[in-house]
């Protein structure tokens, strides 16, 4: 006889008995069948396995006849709940149900329910530069958009307009007591979009990569000025502007980040310029809102960071 054998069998056996075939139990808690929701709306699931749940998959679809879609969420831990922001989607009828796993591949489906969903149209804008945006959705007054903040424009009832027309600009502000200058290249965004099928229109302003901002601190001995962006190219700018010798970290603009690009600042008391260069003393990042930080210190001391603004940084 191969005991060999045998003893394989038998551990077949036992692992086989010891094998969870039964599905999770679930339940949908909310929302009811039948109800009409705006906003943010939070699907509750009761979910239930002797062997314990390992995921539940939620289902928000107009396709009320199949089953074949991919879960519009999956949560991994209890409570088994999908915060969903309904006005991402379009005003009509939806089908909602919630799958239930186990950690043996055994699953279980909720009964489906009919809701609807109804808000109003919206545009939300995003700012995702280092400066103020102003921005204009036609058919309402404008708003100013801060960076790193968001508006949004509502428009009155419940039908989707076609089509939203927007636009916004924004441009670099050197300020200096009481005296401000706008610095630098405008950036604009124009644009109309067709929204008839869409929930909501998002979007997201950002200084593409052919830009780069340019901060700079003066903590040197005297004062510096005027100050020259691309010297010598055919894209050169000069700002007859002046930075007093006080450590402030002064905002100027945004302008053509090329190749090589060459920043000149004069000096009120010193015969020889402060030149940086792209490639020597710094280097693009070839990334949207990439910025450039320049330390003046004394004895002529440059000290040059090009950084992206990360953590403001949404993709349309």
């Amino acid at each position: 006889m191969n005991y060999k054998y045998l003893i394989i069998s038998i551990f077949s056996l036992l692992f086989l008995s010891c094998e969870d075939r039964t599905p999770p139990e679930v339940s949908i808690i909310f929302p009811p069948s039948g109800g009409e929701f705006s906003g943010i709306l939070k699907f509750e699931i009761d979910a239930y396995d002797d062997s314990g749940v390992s995921q539940v998959d939620f289902f928000l679809s107009k396709y009320f006849g199949r089953w074949d879609i991919d879960p519009t969420y999956s949560d991994l831990a209890p409570p088994w709940e999908y915060i969903c922001d309904t006005r991402i989607y379009k005003n009509d009828r939806y089908c909602f149900w919630a799958e239930a796993s186990d950690g043996f591949w055994n699953s279980q489906v909720t009964n489906k329910l009919d809701i609807s969903l109804k808000n109003r149209f919206q545009v939300r804008f995003y700012n995702s530069t280092v400066t103020n945006i102003s921005t204009d959705v036609e058919g309402f007054d404008g708003q100013v958009l801060f960076p790193g903040d968001s508006v949004i424009y509502t428009f009155p009832g419940f039908d989707n307009p076609n089509s939203v027309t927007y636009s916004a600009n924004t441009t670099g502000i050197w300020i200096n007591g009481n005296t401000s200058v706008s610095l630098g290249n405008e950036l604009k965004w124009i644009s109309t979009a067709y929204v008839a099928n869409m929930g909501s229109l998002v979007r997201t302003f950002f200084a593409d990569k052919s830009q780069i901002f340019i901060f700079l601190t003066n903590e040197g001995n005297h004062t510096i000025g005027p100050f020259y962006v691309n010297y010598g190219a055919d894209n050169q700018t000069v700002s007859e502007i002046y930075f007093p010798p006080d450590g402030v970290e002064y905002s100027t603009g945004y302008f053509d980040a090329i190749p090589l690009m060459e920043i000149r600042i004069e000096s009120e008391n010193d015969d020889q310029p402060y030149i940086l260069t792209e490639g020597q003393h710094f280097s693009l990042s070839h990334e949207p809102n990439q910025i450039l930080n320049i330390g003046i210190l004394a004895n002529e001391v440059l000290v040059c960071k090009v950084r992206k603004d990360s953590e403001a940084y949404h993709e349309e």
